[in-house]
């Protein structure tokens, strides 16, 4: 046919430039180059879903340390033998890991519920326990009630994790870990200066510690359940993970770019 129309073919039209472009090709192409991109900090804060899931979870691990750290440091304030308060301080942390382990597969809570009900409750105890005068009868009151707040955020301190490693996309998934456990330190710096607030009034401590830990369980309320779910492996996967429109649905359908989180690749969101 080339003889007849008088046309010279390229030597190279048998080789593999030459083949017609599979779109599964193209898309797992760039997934390939996206793997192999290294990524930043700053490519958890350019997609706006994206932005809040981080600035949420800093704040959580920020809260969840302190109120940890400022009740396993304010133990010889409970009243009582101090041996003994510390005692239990640290036999409450077995049971509470344990749970965190099972509670989070629970179809009821899933990891972001079960988040969301142990630093709510652990704050509502912490606030209850300041009130308890640490004196007479009431002591073992105060170290029952303070232990159950302590109890509620060992077992966050397990969940917290889990469920950030899970929140975020693979790309970017251990370095998310990491940048929260860095904030979390910043909880565990806080925590000793606030205890110093008692010499204004001694609720004033328990009191930050509680409200911190309540309103980081409020914050997780408009985060996505990741139990049981796909977890994002790309950047637009975790970008469009959790994202809500006006009618309470994911968006889907959507064309967006991702070229701003440093991927020069446009896609159709299509679930």
């Amino acid at each position: 046919m080339a003889k007849v129309n008088k046309v010279t073919l390229p030597e190279d039209i048998f080789s593999d430039s030459w083949k017609p472009v599979n779109k599964d090709d193209v898309t797992e192409k760039s997934d390939d180059e996206e793997r192999q991109r290294k990524f930043l900090l700053l490519d958890m804060f350019k997609l706006p879903n994206m932005r809040k899931k981080t600035i949420i979870l800093a704040y959580v691990w920020i809260a969840n340390t302190l109120v940890y750290y400022g009740l396993s440091f304010s133990t010889s304030s409970l009243g009582g033998d101090d041996f003994i308060n510390c005692f239990i301080a640290g036999a409450v942390e077995i049971p509470a890991y344990a749970m965190g382990i099972f509670i989070p597969d629970w179809r009821v809570l899933g990891r972001r519920g079960s988040l969301i009900v142990t630093m709510v409750i652990g704050g509502i105890a912490c606030i209850a326990a300041s009130f308890v005068p640490p004196c007479g009868d009431y002591i073992w009151i105060g170290v029952t009630v303070t232990m159950i707040s302590k109890f509620c955020i060992t077992c966050s301190f397990g969940i917290v994790y889990v469920y950030t490693a899970e929140l975020f996309p693979t790309p970017v998934r251990s370095m998310a870990v990491g940048i929260s456990s860095m904030f979390a330190r910043i909880g565990g710096i806080i925590a000793p200066q606030l205890l110093l607030m008692a010499t204004l009034w001694e609720n004033l401590p328990a009191l930050v510690f509680g409200v911190s830990a309540i309103v980081a369980g409020l914050l997780i309320i408009p985060l996505p359940e990741t139990r049981g779910k796909q977890l994002p492996e790309t950047i637009e996967e975790g970008e469009r993970f959790g994202k809500i429109v006006g009618n309470g649905r994911p968006k889907s359908g959507q064309i967006y770019k991702v070229e701003d989180a440093g991927i020069e690749d446009v896609r159709m969101n299509a679930i």
